[in-house]
């Protein structure tokens, strides 16, 4: 059978967990707390890999309601307190049901993998927002010698959030910012809007980070990316992009720079620039 999820320890206390859907969760264990970032699609047990991980009680933190990161969250209720921002809570139901999480993995797996062959076992995500705790800007979580602060990141989707790793100053932007961000679903604000949250963000945080990891793909970018994509958006208005029309799940959208879709993993860009935009031309 093959694997679901693989662990990689990246150190004492940061173990990054890769998904064969392709997204990065991290989990975060600290002195006398622990938390996991994000729960993938919802289709194969992970509480009993995080209950292995774990020395103490641990929480959930979801960086956003998108069905790759939110939909396995149900599993740990009510053991466990689950936080997600609630602006997203339209964005999670949406999502939610079974039909489109399993369509969602098959569409998402390798080629190399046979979907019989995983350990599915899929969670009843519907309305399981009910249960979570509204994570607010600011917000921080104390692990024991290890502490996670929280940012309003909107732009992905309206409640979408990074996670600043304090001590070992990494700057989690998931989704938010990314070597492919996506910014043109009917949840997204407008162009302009992201291009304030990544300034907001950038100005915040300066300083306080040395890395940024994202949740899909090859985990590190380069800590310039919040910067990238400002003069991406810049660029974007200014008319200074490729435009390459895109569809993903019946929506179409723009990519501002080239990319190379045979390279494997993440799609990267032609010009070797790190950090693209998928938009909306009709919502800037």
């Amino acid at each position: 059978m093959t694997e679901y999820f693989t662990t990689k320890k990246l150190n004492d206390h940061l173990i990054l967990i890769q998904t064969v859907t392709g997204e990065d969760l991290y989990f975060i264990q600290g002195e006398k707390h622990a938390v996991l970032i994000d729960t993938s699609v919802g289709m194969s047990p992970l509480k009993p890999l995080i209950d292995g991980l774990a020395r103490t009680d641990y929480d959930i933190i979801l960086s956003h309601g998108h069905i790759d990161h939110a939909m396995g969250a149900i599993e740990f209720l009510p053991e466990h307190k689950v936080y997600m921002n609630l602006a997203d809570r339209l964005v999670y139901d949406g999502m939610a049901d079974l039909k489109q999480r399993t369509e969602y993995t098959k569409m998402s797996i390798p080629e190399t993998i046979d979907y019989n062959d995983l350990p599915i076992a899929p969670v009843n995500a519907v309305h399981a927002d009910d249960e979570f705790h509204n994570l607010v800007d600011g917000e921080i979580f104390d692990l024991g010698g290890i502490h996670i602060q929280a940012f309003s990141f909107p732009g992905h989707t309206p409640g979408m959030m990074a996670l600043l790793l304090k001590e070992d100053r990494i700057l989690i932007t998931g989704d938010g910012a990314n070597r492919s961000t996506f910014v043109w679903d009917n949840y997204a604000p407008s162009l302009h809007s992201y291009l304030s949250s990544l300034k907001e963000l950038q100005r915040r945080t300066d300083g306080l980070y040395d890395h940024i990891f994202i949740t899909h793909g090859n985990y590190e970018v380069s800590p310039m990316l919040l910067q990238n994509l400002i003069n991406l958006c810049a660029d974007i208005f200014a008319g200074k992009v490729d435009n390459i029309p895109f569809e993903f799940m019946g929506n179409k959208a723009l990519i501002a720079k080239k990319i190379d879709f045979s390279i494997p993993g993440y799609p990267k860009r032609i010009d070797g620039g790190d950090g693209n935009i998928f938009y909306n031309p009709n919502n800037l």
